[in-house]
């Protein structure tokens, strides 16, 4: 099993920023520009003799108070990483912990109240959410609740690779970006739990180990590592019948007929949930909510056009009227 595909705990290797040559060159150039101009202005002003010292002396001086104040250096904390903008060359690239060098003009990221916007590359944004999942059993549906872990991926890569992957990540909403990734995800689960029966489906640790254990799952997560610069922690805490499920297996009675019921619907081209909802219509023991009660009736009756309203013989009344429509 893939080892992106487990929970994120550790703590990676921080990489070194790359510093590119045109800044090196940059920096070089103003340091030329700042000697000439001082020797050229001693050497107007004072002993033409002197003028090269003087103006290496105030060159030295001026790029130590550039490198203190922050004009020409960036320090950033440990563990973290920041935006850098060049408005000349419409470019940006990334500094991560440590002390490095910047043209004076490149600018630093901010948000709206004037700090730096720091980003760490330890903390894993972590989200969890229940997804409802139907089995090979048509009566039957699971609740597996999915804890996925998302964290800029800069362990085992280049520090250019790092560097590409920090500006990904930033540019994509933490939660536009879990969303992606959770759809994704829940679709593996999904089509897992489809194929099999209850039984195969109670041990989270064993179901989670099936689905991010097959090849092609692997692949579409190494993809999706690729593509957003992060890397996916998955975990299965819960695997275990829904309500709906648990109230159904009170009465076995019920089973048989819910069963060939919603395989009807099926056959006449009814998806599997609505398929199931409908048939536990079947159950006068079923409490039903807004949540869920819900059956959509397509009538094609051209002659009953301004028919508002339907009576169902035999169906049972919701507790809560506004949950169904009818």
């Amino acid at each position: 099993m893939s080892t992106s595909m487990v929970m994120i705990n550790d703590h990676p290797c921080i990489p070194k920023t790359i510093t590119p040559n045109s800044v090196w060159e940059g920096l070089v150039v103003l340091l030329s520009v700042s000697l000439v101009f001082w020797t050229i202005l001693m050497g107007i002003f004072i002993d033409p003799s002197w003028a090269l010292l003087w103006s290496l002396f105030i060159t030295l001086l001026g790029s130590g108070v550039a490198i203190s104040s922050g004009t020409i250096t960036e320090d950033i904390v440990d563990f973290h990483g920041v935006l850098l903008f060049n408005p000349w060359a419409k470019k940006r690239r990334v500094l991560f912990q440590g002390f490095s060098f910047k043209l004076p003009w490149e600018k630093i990221e901010h948000n709206d109240e004037g700090n730096v916007v720091l980003t760490s590359l330890v903390r894993a944004i972590s989200t969890t959410e229940t997804k409802n999942c139907t089995t090979i059993d048509p009566a039957v549906a699971m609740d597996a609740t999915l804890t996925i872990h998302l964290r800029i991926k800069i362990k085992g890569v280049s520090p250019e690779q790092a560097a590409e992957n920090f500006i990904r990540f930033r540019d994509i909403k933490e939660d536009s970006l879990t969303g992606i990734i959770r759809s994704e995800v829940e679709k593996m689960f999904a089509e897992y739990y489809a194929e099999n029966k209850k039984d195969n489906l109670l041990k989270p640790h064993v179901v989670q180990q099936a689905v991010c254990g097959d090849p092609d799952n692997q692949e579409i997560i190494r993809e999706m590592e690729r593509k957003y610069g992060v890397e996916i922690g998955i975990v299965l805490s819960s695997s275990k019948a829904d309500k709906a499920t648990q109230d159904m297996m009170r009465a076995p009675a019920m089973t048989d007929a819910l069963v060939e019921s919603i395989s009807k619907l099926k056959a006449i081209g009814v998806e599997p949930e609505p398929a199931r909802r409908t048939a536990m219509t079947l159950d006068p023991n079923n409490n039903y909510t807004e949540e869920s009660f819900n059956l959509n009736v397509n009538v094609d009756a051209p002659d009953l056009k301004n028919m508002t309203h339907v009576n169902f013989v035999g169906a049972p009344i919701p507790t809560k009227r506004k949950g169904g429509q009818s």
